[in-house]
């Protein structure tokens, strides 16, 4: 081989090899943020309260979802008893991350209305007793009354007349006159 082929294939090589370093990875991505005291998410957030986390579906952005959410406790704001709770999807976007329904949790939500905001970084999370302990220390709680049940409502019926027996009889006494005839003819006919 020659020089010059050689540094062609070496510089080849390079260009390649530098290609796959620098062009061959997908970016990565990850939630970072700066903990924080209890004292300083509460004082952060727009509101804080304990809810349970009844359903969750698909937010109003991709890649966010959405929690129903039956608050219990208040430690900050206004909330009402059936609320919902938006966040990214996934901890790598700073979501909130392994939500199960029907367990409570401790949001620390940015929003005065519903839908609140929470995630990762907000401290939002389970609500373990040490957590509340913290809280209560900070802020008085407030509990969230279950709205009572809406009030039946009356339903007119049908409010004529009922049927009259004559009207009632009429198609059977029908039936049994053609009967009679049937009768009548069959047998005048076997008569014959």
């Amino acid at each position: 081989m020659t020089r010059m082929l050689r540094a062609v294939l070496a510089l080849a090589f390079a260009m390649l090899g530098l290609g796959l370093v620098v062009g061959g990875t997908a970016p990565a991505y990850a939630c970072s943020c700066a903990e924080g005291t209890v004292k300083q998410q509460l004082k952060r957030a727009d509101v804080v309260f304990v809810g349970t986390v009844v359903k969750k579906t698909d937010g109003p952005r991709t890649g966010d979802v959405t929690y129903e959410v039956h608050a219990s406790t208040l430690f900050k704001g206004e909330v009402d008893y059936a609320t919902q709770v938006t966040s990214a999807a996934d901890g790598a976007a700073c979501g909130l991350e392994n939500v199960r329904l029907d367990e409570d949790y401790v949001f620390f939500a940015s929003n005065d209305e519903a839908p609140f905001y929470a995630g990762l970084c907000s401290g939002s999370g389970p609500a373990k007793p040490a957590l509340i302990t913290k809280l209560e220390g900070f802020a008085k709680p407030t509990s969230i009354e279950v709205p009572p049940p809406p009030k039946p409502t009356l339903t007119p019926s049908d409010t004529s007349e009922p049927t009259g027996f004559a009207r009632l009889a009429a198609p059977g006494a029908a039936v049994a006159v053609v009967g009679l005839l049937g009768l009548l003819v069959v047998g005048r006919l076997a008569r014959r």
